[in-house]
């Protein structure tokens, strides 16, 4: 997963969450099918250019993992609810009747939640910066030479 530094950042993370939620296989019996070659692995989709896989990488996996399991509990079910509705394409008109909220305060919920993700984010990246650069340090401390 790349770095996250903007809302918008966020939103196409979580949208490829959902994209590759989509193409994993559903629970059940498999169904017989012909086999494909390797090379038709990716689909094109026609209008937006954007590739999805026929089959999820391991890392897509892991990415798709770490939204759903860490960003999304950041939020309580509402927000959750109403982000990842409107991130798969629900109009804010649908999403204003089911919640019963107008459409300029789902908005505001809606920026609010993407924030909150955002600042978890980065404050997560911080984290890991700081303990790789501590890592660094120690290991290159004099502890660990050969000269002694």
């Amino acid at each position: 997963m790349k770095n996250i530094a903007t809302i918008e950042d966020v939103e196409i993370e979580i949208r490829r969450a959902i994209l590759i939620l989509k193409t994993l296989p559903k629970e059940g019996p498999r169904k017989p099918f012909a086999s494909w070659p390797e090379f038709l692995n990716v689909i094109e989709e026609d209008e937006k250019n954007n590739t999805i896989y026929v089959k999820p990488l391991p890392d897509e996996i892991d990415d798709m993992n770490t939204v759903f399991e860490t960003w999304m509990k950041v939020l309580d079910f509402d927000e959750r609810r109403l982000i990842l509705n409107r991130i798969s394409g629900w109009g804010w008109k649908k999403l204003s009747y089911q919640l019963k909220i107008s459409r300029n305060t789902l908005y505001r919920h809606y920026k609010k939640g993407l924030k909150k993700i955002l600042e978890y984010v980065l404050e997560m990246q911080r984290i890991q910066e700081n303990t790789a650069a501590e890592r660094n340090n120690f290991l290159e401390t004099e502890f660990w030479t050969d000269e002694a």
